[in-house]
């Protein structure tokens, strides 16, 4: 819970900004089932414990960033659980059949297969702030000169 604790106070941080366009959805434990059984896979508990207190997110400004609803995840190939979006295109999804220590799925680039991350804290604390407060576009390789 302390990922979903830390994600949620640098949120409640942004939002005094006035900058800062969010909507938060509250919780549906109901739909979060429905996806367990709809995947037939066990969903990790760290994501079930952000789903716990969001039933989604949609940050508008200062750059486009949405975790889906539970009614609005997306099984594609048997395989990519589509989570996320960055700038109302870029799919991020878990990999069902990568998991890593600490029994999550990898994070993705739907379409490029690019590894985002390999943990959920990562993913909640450093790669949506990157983008949101600094632009960096993190679903993809970055190119230092």
């Amino acid at each position: 819970m302390e990922h979903v604790e830390n994600f949620s106070l640098a949120l409640q941080k942004r939002q005094n900004n006035k900058s800062f366009v969010s909507e938060i959805y509250t919780n549906d434990l109901y739909g979060l089932n429905n996806v367990s059984s709809n995947i037939r896979q066990i969903l990790p508990q760290s994501l079930e414990e952000l789903y716990f207190v969001y039933n989604g997110l949609n940050i508008k400004e200062p750059r486009s960033f949405k975790l889906l609803k539970p009614i609005d995840l997306t099984l594609l190939e048997n395989r990519y659980l589509v989570f996320a979006t960055f700038k109302d295109e870029i799919m991020v999804c878990f990999d069902l059949k990568h998991r890593n220590a600490t029994n999550e799925w990898d994070i993705i680039n739907y379409d490029t297969k690019f590894l985002i991350t390999k943990t959920w804290g990562s993913f909640l604390m450093n790669k949506v702030w990157a983008w949101i407060d600094r632009g960096r576009e993190i679903w993809e390789e970055e190119v230092y000169d």
